[in-house]
C-alpha cells in the first residue's frame, strides 16, 4: 500500500513538473523565440546567394544607397542605410518604388520591376532594413519598414528631384509598409499593394491558428507575441492597422491585388481593405490560381497589364522626364 502511495506521489510530482515546463514553454520560450524572429528578421540564406541584377533582363540600372527616415519612436537608434537599384527611363511616365516581403530581398520584385521599366516607367527597388545588403537593427513586418518606403519617396522627391508621379508598390509585408508609408506621406501619388494583411494583431493570430500544431494554443502565445513585438518596436494596435491606413490615404488612387488561392492573406482581406478605402479611384484585382504573393509568378502578363493599366488611368495628362540618379 505504501509503495502505491509513494508511486502516486511521484506521479503527481512528475505531472506537476510537466505542466510547469509546458506552461513555461508556451508562456515564455515560444513567445520569446517568435518575438525575436519577427524583430530580427533577414533575407533567407538561399536567396542571398542569388546575384541577379536588372542587367539580366536587359534593363539599365544604378546601384545606390539611400537612408531611411529616422524612427520617431527611437526603437531603431541609428538610421538604416538601404541598398537599392535605380532603373532610369528618360521618358518615364512615373517612377515606381518596389518593396519586397519579409525574409526576402529585392530579387523578389526584380523581374516585375524590369518589365514595368520596359512599359515606360522609372523604378527604385529597395531592400528593407536588415534584408539583403541593407543595415538596421530591428524589423517589424511593415511598421518600421514604412520608414524605408518613406526614405525612398524622399530620395526621389528631394534628392533626385524627379517631377513625375510617384507610385509606391509592395508585396506582403512590403504591402503593409507601403500602405503605412502612404498614409503618412502624401507624396505617394498612386498606391499598389499585393497580398497585404489587415493588421499586425490579426495577422499574428491568423498565422498562429494556421501553423501551430494542436498542442500549441493560439492563446496565450499569439497574444504574448503581439505584446512582445509592440513593446519592443513601440506601436499600438491602431498604429499597425492597414484598414486605418487605407482610410488615411484618402482619395488617392489605390489598387489592391490578391491571389485567388492565397490562404495566408485571403481575398477577403483585400476586399476589407478595399471597403476601408474612401478613394474614388480604387480597384481590386484577383489573380487566378495565385497563392500568397505569387501573382506575378503565376500570371506575369496579366499582372503587368493590371499594374500598367491602373497606373495609366490614374496619371495626369502631362509627362516629365526622369533624370538619372546622382
Amino acid at each position: 500500500m505504501s509503495r502505491w502511495k509513494n508511486a502516486k506521489k511521484w506521479g503527481i510530482r512528475v505531472l506537476i513538473a510537466l505542466v510547469v515546463v509546458y506552461l513555461i514553454f508556451i508562456g515564455v520560450v515560444i513567445p520569446y523565440w517568435a518575438t525575436n524572429l519577427i524583430t530580427h528578421a533577414k533575407t533567407r540564406s538561399f536567396e542571398l546567394k542569388v546575384q541577379d541584377t536588372p542587367e539580366k533582363f536587359n534593363v539599365a540600372f544604378e546601384d545606390i544607397t539611400i537612408p531611411a527616415i529616422a524612427d520617431p519612436s527611437q526603437a531603431e537608434k541609428q538610421v538604416p542605410s538601404l541598398s537599392a537599384w535605380y532603373l532610369p527611363n528618360d521618358t518615364a511616365k512615373a517612377v515606381i518604388i518596389y518593396t519586397h516581403g519579409f525574409w526576402r530581398s529585392r530579387q523578389e520584385v526584380l523581374e516585375r520591376a524590369c518589365e514595368m521599366t520596359k512599359k515606360g516607367y522609372a523604378g527604385l527597388i529597395i531592400e528593407t532594413r536588415r534584408h539583403g545588403r541593407s543595415t538596421g537593427h530591428l524589423t517589424s513586418i511593415g511598421y518600421l519598414e514604412r520608414l524605408d518606403v518613406r526614405g525612398a519617396i524622399h530620395h526621389i522627391k528631394s534628392v533626385m528631384k524627379l517631377k513625375i508621379p510617384v507610385v509606391t508598390y509592395g508585396v506582403s509585408a512590403g504591402a503593409a509598409a507601403t500602405l503605412l508609408a502612404a498614409a503618412e506621406d502624401s507624396a505617394a501619388d498612386i498606391i499598389i499593394v499585393d497580398s497585404s494583411f489587415l493588421s499586425f494583431e490579426s495577422m499574428i493570430k491568423h498565422h498562429a491558428g494556421r501553423f501551430f500544431p494542436f498542442w500549441l494554443p493560439t492563446f496565450p502565445i499569439a497574444n504574448l507575441v503581439i505584446y512582445g513585438v509592440q513593446s519592443k518596436i513601440g506601436f499600438s494596435d491602431a498604429d499597425f492597422d492597414l484598414r486605418l491606413a487605407a482610410q488615411k490615404i484618402g482619395n488617392r488612387p489605390i489598387l489592391f491585388i490578391a491571389g485567388e488561392a492565397d490562404t495566408r492573406m485571403p481575398v477577403a482581406y483585400a476586399k476589407k481593405l478595399l471597403d476601408a478605402s474612401p478613394s474614388e479611384a480604387k480597384e481590386l484585382s484577383i489573380i487566378p490560381d495565385a497563392t500568397h504573393g505569387a501573382g506575378f509568378r503565376i500570371k506575369p502578363r496579366l499582372y503587368i497589364e493590371t499594374m500598367d493599366s491602373f497606373i495609366q488611368k490614374c496619371l495626369p495628362d502631362a509627362n516629365s522626364s526622369a533624370p538619372k540618379a546622382d
